[in-house]
């Protein structure tokens, strides 16, 4: 691993937890795809902007581990939106990926 994602997988720790569906789990796993708010069911912990997390699949098996680019209180805000959807929420966001796939590690 890269020096960066091995930060994000075994010396950050992380501050929160995201439970993602079963169609974003096998995006993240089979098809090396950034998480995006559509596959979060839901968000747990305290942790802002640029914060490491941990992701977890519908069995609460946690899968990998990741920068996100939205804190708790925005994220809940997006959760299942589309990225149409988050950019009328926030329409300075740039990118709209809750872990983009450089920022995110499988375990």
């Amino acid at each position: 691993l890269a020096s960066r994602k091995r930060w994000i997988a075994f010396f950050e720790k992380p501050k929160g937890q995201l439970l993602i569906d079963a169609g974003a789990a096998t995006a993240l796993v089979n098809r090396n795809s950034s998480l995006l708010a559509k596959g979060v069911v839901s968000c747990s912990g305290i942790f802002s902007e640029g914060s490491v997390v941990t992701i977890h699949d519908p069995d609460n098996k946690i899968i990998a581990r990741g920068i996100v680019s939205f804190g708790k209180a925005d994220l809940e805000a997006v959760i299942g939106k589309d990225t149409d959807q988050i950019r009328a929420i926030h329409p300075r966001k740039t990118r709209c990926e809750v872990v983009h796939k450089d920022s995110l590690v499988l375990i």
